[in-house]
């Protein structure tokens, strides 16, 4: 939108797997986010 580049924030512990081209996210299981929360109270 601005002309601009700018670099990704994430760094590559976070990256996710596959290389640089990946671009398909799944996203977590209703249950696992459920687990995430419970786990976190």
């Amino acid at each position: 939108m601005t002309g601009r580049v700018v670099a990704c924030p994430i760094d590559e512990m976070n990256r996710p797997k596959g290389g640089k081209d990946a671009r398909l996210r799944i996203p977590p299981q209703p249950e696992e986010v459920d687990r995430l929360f419970r786990g976190w109270g």
